[in-house]
């Protein structure tokens, strides 16, 4: 596994950004809002701008998305 280069840990969720990748931890029994997604989107587009990379979901914990929010 490539080395993590930062570390952002939000209310909902922990990310890892590696080279190419981010991976991402959702606290355990979150609801994923509309807000929230717009939150990850702005977290990784600034680690990543102007680059390709992918978004890992490592899914340790229970959590949902609110359908009626997205």
């Amino acid at each position: 596994m490539t080395r993590i280069l930062r570390t952002i840990e939000l209310e909902f969720t922990i990310l890892e950004f590696h080279e190419n990748f981010v991976v991402s931890r959702v606290r355990e029994n979150v609801v994923l809002s509309k807000k929230q997604v717009f939150d990850l989107i702005d977290a990784c587009s600034g680690n990543h701008e102007h680059k390709n990379f992918v978004y890992i979901s490592k899914r340790i914990h229970n959590y949902n998305v609110d359908p009626t929010d997205i």
